[in-house]
């Protein structure tokens, strides 16, 4: 029984609303047993832990805060607020066919990319960039659009984790009252995605070389419009969402030239090889 679910076995209302959003909504066979309610309580978990982090980014943050405009924030910013007006694009329509399974299946591949990419690309940025830096309040307030868009997402479904957000940081606001989050300048322009996607497609190759984020100088080569494009952006930002220290860029066919570990000492602030020799932090953590 539900009282058995929640009170009993202490697994709470939200995992037992994921549990009917997730297998019992389907089809007319419905599976039900302490693993599957142990996986769906798992799933949850999963998603605490990164709603977890970004309220930690948020906890200093105040509701009279103004946000960075969206063609003033960082390249890796841009790119995953794309990737958040998708996955709301795609969740609407499954909504609107009542198909919640899908929706929390999509929920679940958006969050662990997210988690396993972004959140881990840009702590850098929020832990060593000095507090007032564009490219810091660029990562907060991509930090707070992503909170309140999944907020707005996952309410119907788990309205209790999503209100305990909002007391837990008040500037996000009760998702059952402000509803979506979503902007349609996220769709971004299709010069940045084809840029983004083919520094996505080199990242994972230089992952599979072995080399650590923060540790490793990258010559890559590319077509000479992604280079135009390229030329937008500062080479930090480049930089950020290869996971690299630095890069150099050529015109070419081919993706990667060559990853080599780069050549300065290890920074005793932000951990990365950028300070010069014989000194103890980089350029940005002196100034910061």
């Amino acid at each position: 029984s539900p009282q058995d679910v929640v009170v009993k076995q202490g697994l709470g209302v939200d995992v037992l609303r994921w549990w009917v959003a997730k297998h019992a909504s389907s089809s007319t066979s419905v599976h039900v047993g302490s693993s599957i309610l142990q996986a769906s309580k798992l799933d949850v978990d999963k998603m605490r832990n990164t709603f977890r982090f970004l309220l930690g980014q948020l906890s200093q943050v105040r509701p009279e805060y103004e946000l960075v405009e969206y063609d003033k924030m960082v390249l890796l910013d841009q790119a995953v607020l794309h990737k958040l007006y998708t996955y709301q694009i795609l969740v609407k329509e499954h909504y609107d066919n009542m198909e919640y399974s899908k929706v929390c299946l999509a929920t679940l591949n958006f969050m662990t990319a997210l988690s396993s990419s972004y959140l881990h690309l840009c702590k850098d940025r929020l832990y060593c960039d000095g507090s007032g830096w564009s490219s810091r309040q660029s990562g907060v307030t991509t930090m707070l659009l992503l909170a309140r868009g999944l907020g707005g997402v996952l309410a119907p479904i788990m309205p209790h984790l999503t209100e305990e957000m909002n007391y837990c940081c008040q500037v996000l606001g009760s998702p059952c009252r402000k509803g979506w989050t979503t902007e349609e300048e996220w769709k971004g322009s299709s010069s940045m995605l084809e840029l983004v996607r083919r520094l996505e497609g080199i990242r994972e190759e230089i992952n599979r070389k072995g080399m650590k984020v923060g540790e490793s100088h990258v010559v890559i080569s590319l077509e000479k419009t992604l280079m135009e494009e390229m030329e937008r952006w500062p080479e930090r930002q480049i930089a950020e969402l290869l996971g690299v220290v630095s890069l150099e860029v050529v015109e070419g066919e081919d993706d990667i030239v060559e990853v080599r570990k780069a050549e300065g000492s290890n920074c005793l602030r932000c951990r990365r090889l950028l300070a010069g020799k014989g000194e103890e932090l980089c350029g940005r953590c002196q100034d910061a």
